[in-house]
């Protein structure tokens, strides 16, 4: 359950699926790395979790996105992949599998609330009434769009130092919120010219 001004909120797919792509990029960029490392024969089952965690999230997203009757199922599925993921990839000591275990674990949490989210009576798939997960789409609202702090935009590159930045163990409402005040400084700092 996640909580916005002390009030729980019911996870949507808009805030699950930039959590479980983040985590499909995250998992392949660090099975990427570990395959450079010198210890990586002693990781062969780190390697393996963090390709099945990122197929899992792969074909997550895309149930979300296209408002699949099985999209909460899959969530449920890929909750217990992450979790798994997640917990192996926090017993190694380096940088890159401790962002990714936080990463995993959080994606755990998401994908399990949205799963558990479904009520009796409740149509079963991703996109109840005229929601559509995809952001930025036409038609949605603003502050949806993929604006900095919502996909890899600056902070989250895998550049120098890893730079995966400050929305590690966010959930979608705190990223779309620092997105939207960003977004309002820009547009005030545009006016004043």
């Amino acid at each position: 359950m996640f909580y916005r001004n002390q009030h729980p909120v019911q996870p949507t797919s808009q805030m699950v699926l930039p959590a479980v792509q983040h985590c499909e990029v995250v998992c392949e960029y660090t099975h990427t790395v570990i395959l450079g490392r010198q210890d990586v024969h002693m990781r062969t089952q780190q390697l393996q979790l963090l390709h099945d965690c990122a197929d899992v999230c792969t074909l997550t997203a895309k149930l979300i996105a296209r408002c699949s009757t099985f999209a909460r199922e899959m969530a449920a599925l890929c909750a217990q992949v992450c979790e798994v993921c997640g917990n192996h990839c926090l017993r190694h000591p380096d940088q890159e599998s401790q962002y990714c275990g936080r990463v995993c674990c959080h994606c755990a949490e998401v994908c399990r609330a949205f799963a558990a989210s479904a009520s009796p009576g409740h149509h079963p798939g991703a996109c109840p009434g005229s929601e559509c997960p995809v952001p930025g789409y036409p038609g949605m609202g603003p502050g949806m769009g993929m604006g900095p702090g919502m996909g890899m935009g600056p902070g989250m590159g895998m550049g120098p130092g890893m730079g995966m930045g400050p929305v590690m163990g966010m959930d979608a409402y705190s990223v779309q919120t620092e997105t939207e005040s960003k977004e309002d400084k820009k547009e005030k700092k545009e006016e004043k010219k």
